[in-house]
């Protein structure tokens, strides 16, 4: 793997699917301390529109994607979120958003012909090909996405200086016609690697014509996303 290739612009470029929202960009501006922000999940870059007073080092399997982080003005790494190629104790802060375990992991295919694809989204069509072995984007909620998330913790807390802070941004999604509590597993799984978990905030999602759809339909949905703070001792 080329766990050090430095990304300028990418020969080929797709379209990301969970970009940072503005909104969740707003909140990280008030916990985030400015100075070095370490993006181990970091699609294409765009943690770096926190704004000038950071500089957002950040990784990703796919070349596509972490080819793009010079455009928002991050450095981009093509790495391994379980394998980082940095010393332990030398980041002051790690935020990231590791996929959500739910359709965005879908294998859906977009050929440009259908009306959904203009409201269905996942990691596989927007790139167009399989993902990068490797990667927790293709990953449905289960055994196999928690695995591979609580290595990624052991690498984040291996990375951290003492007194570091983490910052996970993650939601909750319905499967089955349940709200499946993955926001919960995560601040559990944080705590289990060593970290001290002091807030949860929740950010309030726009919502989508799929949302209303559900809503409508009287199924489950949930409205917000959470921004899950801790600490590494």
């Amino acid at each position: 793997m080329e766990q050090l290739t430095l990304y300028g612009p990418p020969r080929l470029e797709r379209p990301h699917p969970a970009k940072w929202s503005k909104p969740l960009l707003i909140a990280l501006q008030s916990i985030v301390p400015p100075g070095l922000v370490v993006d181990p999940f970091g699609g294409v870059g765009s943690l770096a529109l926190l704004g000038p007073r950071w500089r957002v080092l950040c990784g990703d399997l796919e070349p596509e994607w972490i080819g793009q982080a010079w455009k928002y003005g991050a450095t981009g790494l093509r790495w391994d979120a379980t394998r980082l190629p940095l010393a332990s104790g030398s980041v002051p802060a790690v935020i990231t958003s590791p996929a959500y375990g739910n359709r965005l992991a879908d294998a859906y295919e977009f050929d440009g012909s259908k009306a959904s694809d203009s409201v269905r989204r996942s990691y596989r069509g927007h790139l167009q090909r399989d993902l990068s072995a490797g990667s927790g984007a293709g990953l449905q909620w289960g055994p196999e996405y928690r695995d591979l998330h609580r290595r990624s913790l052991a690498e984040f807390r291996r990375v951290l200086a003492p007194g570091g802070l983490l910052v996970i941004n993650m939601k909750d999604h319905p499967r089955n016609g349940a709200i499946q509590k993955v926001c919960d597993w995560w601040a559990a799984a944080m705590a289990d690697a060593g970290f001290r978990v002091s807030e949860r905030i929740k950010v309030a999602l726009k919502g989508d014509q799929n949302t209303a759809r559900e809503r409508a339909a009287g199924r489950p949905v949930v409205d917000h996303e959470e921004l899950i703070v801790a600490e590494r001792p």
